[in-house]
């Protein structure tokens, strides 16, 4: 017994949309459902991690004292003229 070829091509086409169940329709959607949403989680997951390592390189860091007690330093004599200066800079250089 022979097959012609029309009969295999038909043989192993695959069966169209229609020919499945609603309960199968219905299981292949929740199952692309459940991927989307865990892709969905995945990649909010990841956002925060790439926001949370972003926010924690930006961070401002509190200069040791205020530009009044530089000035209250250096009236006070402990710190030179030169020394104010360059702490001052310094500090406006980093705002």
């Amino acid at each position: 017994m022979q097959i012609g070829i029309p009969a295999l091509v038909q043989a192993l086409a695959v069966p169209p949309a229609g020919r499945f169940g609603k309960q199968e329709a219905a299981l292949e959607g929740l199952v692309w459902l459940g991927a989307l949403v865990l892709a969905t989680l995945l990649i909010a997951l990841v956002a925060l991690y790439v926001r949370k390592r972003f926010l924690r390189r930006s961070e401002v860091q509190t200069p040791e004292f205020t530009l009044d007690e530089l000035r209250k330093l250096r009236d006070a004599g402990e710190l030179t003229v030169a020394q104010y200066e360059a702490l001052r800079d310094r500090m406006v250089q980093d705002r």
